[in-house]
């Protein structure tokens, strides 16, 4: 029952990821071959100004997350949901008000834009976090592919039929109308199927109060997690060109597309860690997760190939690609892993120290790394070591489910075949290069994990 359970929640949210990607696919290929270096620069400047938005609910939506995490939908109070929510909604009004406030003095748009986004895009993260806590994979998967063919039906508008190529600020317009759709979307499902329609509900400073108590750690250790992985593009934006940043952001959206298969699996372990978080479920776990994570690296490999045939001008990022990809393969593992045990834990504290460590770390060797190179992908490179280090840190607070020698060995050896391939080999020799050597590599060192994991697959 527990396995189908866990199987069913990540096949739900694959799903949902497999239709946002082809939108997102589709958005992240046309934007920039289309788009000028400046406009595409907009709205990825946007767009990393909007990853920060989380903090300005100070970690309300996270003490939710966590209070109702592995609870069932049926064992909600619905009088407590409708207090919540309507206490969320007044206290974004009122972060918005001050944002606004501050950035029409400014005189930045683009940062008006951002104060104006506030309230639709937390409201719409605290319905999220609501369907993950609770199970609702349905309802989760349902809200992402709403936003996603919203914006790529907004992307097609203004590029095909308005025909808008040399500004970012029409598209980042219309990204905040979607926002808005989506808020009220989610909001309507919510009270549907939580049956708050005829519930009364009031809002408080105390129910603000206590879930930003209980949220606050977690949602900065989340907003460190942030800060860590937005981190390379503020160097990038602020030491380099606007072709450069450009170039960069190009890397960081095709690397993004990997979340299409982590978030799936780190969603639906959060909540099964809630119920099962001894060291037996969580080390048979941890060993499907690591080949998981040594395979989805992969991918770089056809992204390399739509820069050598579809988009040239972006070839300069192939380097930076491959670097970023790389990562991956330790922050899948400590996000699916040891962050979910964090949370599931309650070990809040210890999460936020670890990240803050971490953060710091991170910026020292962006620096060293821009010292020595003076190029871009110095930034990735740094950002690989970064992500290598959160990965070893973190196995050391959890030593009762710490991978094998050979497991440690086994990564190692693919990121050396993973790098080696992606930087001088085309991306179709590559490709089969790497398939072959993991194989190849787990049939030597992890024989068992991988056994393990062709079982789970047939499994029903």
């Amino acid at each position: 029952m527990e396995k189908s359970y866990l199987k069913h929640g990540i096949f739900v949210i694959f799903r949902a990821n497999i239709i946002s990607l082809v939108f997102s696919l589709l958005t992240n290929l046309l934007l920039p071959k289309t788009l000028s270096y400046g406009a595409y620069a907009d709205i990825k400047t946007f767009q990393l100004y909007v990853s920060y938005v989380g903090l300005l609910h100070f970690g309300f939506a996270d003490g939710m997350y966590l209070k109702y995490g592995g609870v069932a939908k049926d064992e909600l109070d619905p009088a407590s949901i409708k207090s919540d929510i309507r206490s969320m909604r007044i206290f974004q009004l009122v972060v918005t008000a001050g944002c606004l406030i501050v950035s029409i003095f400014l005189r930045d748009p683009i940062f008006i834009a951002f104060s104006l986004s506030v309230v639709p895009l937390n409201m719409a993260s605290y319905f999220q976090l609501l369907f993950q806590a609770t199970g609702e994979f349905q309802q989760y998967g349902l809200a992402l592919n709403v936003t996603t063919a919203a914006t790529f039906a907004v992307n097609m508008i203004l590029l095909y039929l308005i025909r808008v190529r040399g500004s970012g600020i029409p598209y980042i317009i219309l990204y905040l109308a979607v926002d808005v759709v989506v808020w009220i979307y989610l909001e309507a499902v919510c009270e549907k199927q939580l049956h708050l329609r005829n519930v009364s509900g009031r809002a408080s400073f105390k129910i603000v109060r206590d879930n930003v108590k209980d949220g606050i750690l977690l949602m900065l250790g989340n907003l460190s997690n942030i800060f860590f992985t937005g981190m390379d593009r503020w160097f990038v934006k602020f030491l380099m060109n606007t072709a450069a940043f450009a170039q960069y952001s190009f890397a960081v959206s095709m690397e993004g597309f990997l979340n299409v298969a982590v978030t799936p699996v780190s969603i639906t372990l959060y909540n099964y860690f809630c119920n099962h978080s001894d060291r037996e479920s969580v080390k048979n776990v941890q060993g499907k997760v690591l080949i998981f994570a040594a395979a989805i690296p992969a991918c770089a490999f056809p992204a390399k190939f739509v820069l050598e045939v579809f988009l040239t001008k972006y070839i300069a990022s192939a380097g930076v690609l491959f670097y970023l990809f790389a990562a991956q393969t330790y922050a899948t593992i400590t996000k699916c892993i040891h962050v979910n045990l964090y949370k599931a834990e309650r070990r809040q504290t210890r999460y936020f120290v670890k990240l803050v460590l971490v953060l710091g770390i991170g910026f020292a060797l962006n620096v060293i790394c821009w010292l020595i190179m003076h190029d871009k992908t110095a930034f990735a490179i740094g950002t690989l070591f970064s992500n290598i280090i959160w990965f070893l840190l973190s196995v050391m607070d959890f030593p009762e489910v710490r991978p094998s020698w050979k497991e440690f060995l086994f990564l190692f050896l693919e990121t050396i075949l993973f790098m080696v391939l992606g930087l001088y080999c085309n991306a179709v020799i590559g490709l089969v290069g790497y398939i072959i050597g993991s194989i190849a590599l787990g049939m030597l060192l992890i024989r068992e994990d991988l056994r393990q994991m062709v079982q789970y697959i047939k499994q029903r």
